[in-house]
């Protein structure tokens, strides 16, 4: 008896655990370019709590202004969660691309599109909504890098 009572407390601890996981990755923030831009080196004035980390799902608002088929090349720089190493760099190959201008920033964010009736449907001009992962800076267009999970036209 005191197994089974064991085993089923083993079970819902183990429950738990992995609802609350799955549901700290579905969290999805108002991208905003001075969160997700944050220096290690020279701490900021945010709090810790308040920064988009690389991984966390962000939504956004903004004006396709260019559109690129097969992109190569495009770069993600991070912080690292490897020890002993600050910054990493990822490049994503042969990836669809929206430039993404949002208004209140006047900075482009490059938009990695996996969806191709997604980007067959959306041209320069269009006003989109957009819901991915924050993958890093690019440091040639100062602006962050999102996985596209979801692409909405705005009327």
């Amino acid at each position: 008896m005191k197994e089974k009572l064991l085993i089923l407390v083993m079970l819902f601890v183990l429950s738990a655990c992995s609802n609350s996981d799955s549901n700290s990755n579905n969290d999805v923030v108002e991208a905003d370019l001075e969160k997700m831009d944050y220096d290690v080196t020279e701490p900021s004035e945010l709090d810790e709590s308040e920064i988009i980390q690389p991984g966390s799902g962000v939504t956004f608002e903004g004006e396709i202004t260019n559109k690129t088929e097969e992109a190569s090349g495009i770069l993600a720089n991070r912080i690292s969660e490897q020890e002993g190493v600050k910054f990493e760099s990822v490049v994503f190959e042969d990836s669809n691309v929206f430039m993404v201008m949002i208004e209140e920033t006047a900075f482009e964010y490059t938009i990695l599109v996996n969806d191709t009736d997604d980007f067959s449907q959306r041209n320069e001009g269009d006003f989109i909504t957009v819901t991915g992962t924050f993958e890093g800076m690019n440091h040639q267009t100062y602006g962050p890098v999102i996985k596209a999970d979801e692409i909405d036209g705005i009327d």
